[in-house]
Formats: C-alpha cells, structure tokens, sequence
C-alpha cells in the first residue's frame, strides 16, 4: 500500500519520508522525517510523546488497546510475551522509558492522543472503552507531568492517524470528515 492510496495528499512532506505502521498493541519510535501511521482507530488510543524541542526529531507512538490492567484479578499471571502497549498503565512507562533511553527526560517532553471512540451504540458506558482508555492516559500523563498539548478523542467514528516526526505534526482522519491537523 501506498501512502497516498490510504491517506489524502494533504502535505508534500510525508511523501518523502520512511512510513512505519504502528499496529495494535505496538510502539514504535520515529525519527527525523519519519511518518508514523495507524491506518485503523477506534475505542483503542493512539499516543505520542516527543521532546518539545523540536530539533531533536524523535517520537515515540503507542496504538493502546485497553484502559489498564491494574484493575484486573489476574494482571500477575499475564503471559510474559504480551505487548507493552496492549494497556495503557503498561504502555505509557514504557513509552516513556524508550525516550529516557535516548537521553530525554521526563520534564522535557510533550504528549498528543487521539481516539478514544465510542464504537457500539449502547446507552450505557459499560461498552464505552475508549472514554475509560483516555482517562486512563490523561491521569498517567498527568502523574509524569508530561503536558497533553493537543488532543482529538472521543466520538463515535473510526479514524486513520499519521505522526510527521520532521515537524510533530498529527494529522487526524476521522471517518467521513475532512482530516484535522493537530
């Protein structure tokens, strides 16, 4: 798949760049013209963190599947292979450990979340994981005290994500509407 067959040509720069998918469950770290993509979001949440300086190129995304484990009876017997980012009190840390291992601290960085969708149409916030996902995110990031400096959550339609490290910039393609720079 080409990058222009999934996403509109809404800038010339991401044409130009390595693209690299960030599937679910899965971070994936950036670097300087590098493009991260999630090409499906819904209740899972999509997640970037980066330096504010901007001259240092490098993001880390995480395409979070579920709210949390601290909440689960059997969070201790989970298998040893499975994904950091599949929850979100899991994939945060690690986020934010991969950036410290470049050399950035904590006080350095800036956060941007997208998602968060409330995909089946019930009355009742029992199936609404997405409203509990970016809450989830919004307390850790607070806890670090990493700024959320822009966010595109909740709704009820899917989305396309794409991260442009070069410039930090989140373009947001929300199902049946015109794409939303962040």
């Amino acid at each position: 798949m080409t990058l222009n067959q999934s996403f509109p040509d809404v800038n010339p720069v991401f044409s130009q760049s390595r693209v690299f998918y960030v599937n679910i469950s899965k971070i994936v770290i950036g670097y300087s013209s590098d493009i991260l993509k999630i090409p499906a979001l819904g209740s899972c949440v999509g997640l970037v963190i980066y330096p504010r300086n901007i001259t240092n190129h490098v993001a880390v995304m995480g395409h979070i599947m579920l709210p949390g484990t601290l909440k689960r009876k059997n969070s201790t017997n989970q298998k040893k292979n499975q994904s950091p980012a599949k929850y979100s009190d899991q994939a945060v840390p690690k986020m934010i450990e991969k950036l410290e291992k470049l050399g950035f601290s904590i006080g350095d960085l800036d956060a941007k979340m997208v998602g968060g969708a409330k995909m089946f149409s019930s009355s009742s916030d029992t199936l609404h994981i997405g409203k509990e996902n970016t809450r989830v995110i919004t307390k850790l990031l607070k806890k670090y005290k990493i700024p959320l400096v822009k966010h595109y959550i909740g709704g009820d339609r899917g989305m396309k994500v794409r991260f442009n490290v070069k410039n930090y910039e989140l373009l947001v393609s929300p199902t049946g509407r015109s794409p939303i720079i962040l």
